[in-house]
């Protein structure tokens, strides 16, 4: 028999890491909902977020809850960079074309990050890996805590930028009408730009907070692709 405070610990295990997986999803709902396109590269955007934290830190000593920042900005620009370059080629492409293209992007990201990194399997030390709280049977480890936390941060700031402030709204008018959108005078191909470079950035944000308690490890996208 399963007792209640396994259940429990299950559930709140779930919540813990759900957050991270939730900014997966948001990165690529955000990218689906404004330009219809599917993202089969957004796990692969989070594992180079992962290494830009893991490298940052081995490098510099810079802690993963300040190095998310970098992460995010750094995957943003080179979202902007596949938009420009893949994405906005394919585009007004049939469905199938733009499967293919963000697959091809899947596997250049991946192998390359194997080519590159090695297909080694590294994990972050910081000093609050392994801390853990019991309360009443119930565990609650602090870097997932911190995880939820941020997450939810990420969360609030997002929803904040979507429904008030002019960029923001004017993405919400293209995933409802280009055509109106552009008689109305914006720009659609930087919405376009905007709208995957966040779409990425947040994965990112949610490969860096993983990376404090999952190990590292060029293939870990797939997973969480399937997932999101």
């Amino acid at each position: 028999m399963i007792g209640l405070i396994t259940i429990i610990n299950a559930i709140v295990s779930g919540i813990l890491i759900g957050s991270i997986y939730s900014l997966i999803a948001m990165g690529l709902a955000l990218i689906w909902g404004v330009m219809d396109v599917i993202n089969f590269a957004q796990g692969d955007y989070m594992m180079l977020g992962a290494f830009v934290t893991y490298w940052l830190l081995i490098s510099t000593g810079l802690d993963p809850i300040i190095s998310i920042i970098f992460s995010f900005a750094i995957i943003f620009a080179l979202g902007v960079l596949t938009q420009k370059v893949v994405i906005d080629r394919v585009i007004e492409s049939p469905f199938v074309s733009q499967v293919v293209a963000t697959f091809a992007l899947l596997l250049i990201i991946r192998y390359g990050a194997e080519a590159g990194f090695g297909p080694y399997t590294r994990r972050i030390e910081v000093w609050y890996s392994g801390i853990t709280y019991q309360v009443g049977g119930i565990i609650f480890p602090l870097p997932e805590i911190v995880s939820l936390v941020i997450s939810l941060g990420i969360t609030v700031a997002l929803y904040i930028f979507l429904n008030y402030t002019f960029t923001g709204i004017a993405m919400q008018a293209v995933a409802q009408n280009r055509e109106a959108a552009s008689i109305l005078g914006i720009n659609i191909k930087r919405m376009y730009w905007i709208a995957f470079g966040i779409g990425v950035g947040i994965s990112a944000a949610g490969g860096t907070l993983l990376s404090t308690f999952y190990p590292i490890y060029p293939e870990m996208g797939a997973f969480f692709t399937f997932l999101a």
